[in-house]
């Protein structure tokens, strides 16, 4: 071999990895990930504003917008460790989508330490040019043990929803009938506990609220009501 042979030999050698990492687009984005969190941890505006999308919003009941989880990025305390774990990134045309395990150790509020890890679901868009975070979903982390129950959590039961407007229509045409009606212009006034309020606009054009028990009806008597749900 000569000499010549050897050196196109060992730059071949050095490019061909280094150009399969760079089609790699799921190693790009684990790149993207670890720069989001240096990002958060040295609380850089300019970089978070940089890696996320235009219209990045993190999922949740409600959702939380862009401008709000910069804010919380710059501002809470995300310590000087992270760990990113378990990851993994399925490309799906200009869409790439994430999962993995985020482990922070310390606490965003109190700024001590503490371990506080997240199940992260990230969905990336490609403009052709650049990846971008456009949306993510953040959950604890479910017992191991949890099986099923873990994709559920409890909510409590919503109250039944009555519809009154019978009630409306009655009370304008009887207006002797809501003596028993507690009419409430002011809104410092105590509710009982465990009951519920309702609000009724009738032909008075003032606000009258009725106070009874939780799940039940209103004690309005010989008028239509209706259970919604």
């Amino acid at each position: 071999m000569t000499f010549r042979d050897f050196t196109l030999a060992t730059i071949l050698v050095w490019l061909i990895p280094a150009a399969a990492a760079a089609q790699d687009p799921a190693a790009e984005i684990l790149d993207r990930e670890r720069a989001l969190v240096d990002a958060m941890q040295s609380r850089d505006r300019n970089r978070l504003d940089q890696l996320l999308a235009a219209e990045y919003f993190l999922r949740g009941v409600p959702d939380i917008n862009r401008a709000t989880w910069i804010d919380n990025a710059v501002t809470l305390c995300w310590g000087t460790r992270a760990d990113i774990e378990h990851f993994r990134a399925r490309p799906i045309g200009d869409v790439i989508v994430a999962s993995f395990d985020l482990t922070f150790f310390a606490d965003p509020i109190s700024c001590r330490p503490a371990v506080r890890r997240s199940v992260i679901t990230d969905v990336w868009v490609s403009d052709g040019t650049v990846w971008r975070l456009e949306m993510r979903h953040a959950a604890p982390p479910p017992p191991s043990d949890a099986g099923i129950a873990a994709q559920y959590g409890v909510v409590p039961e919503p109250p039944p929803t009555w519809d009154l407007s019978g009630v409306t229509r009655a009370l304008s045409k009887e207006p002797n009938m809501n003596n028993g009606i507690h009419s409430a212009h002011g809104f410092g006034d105590i509710k009982p506990a465990g009951t519920t309020i309702s609000s009724l606009c009738i032909s008075l054009e003032v606000l009258e609220v009725v106070t009874f028990k939780h799940g039940q009806p209103p004690p309005i008597p010989d008028l239509p009501l209706k259970k919604l749900r």
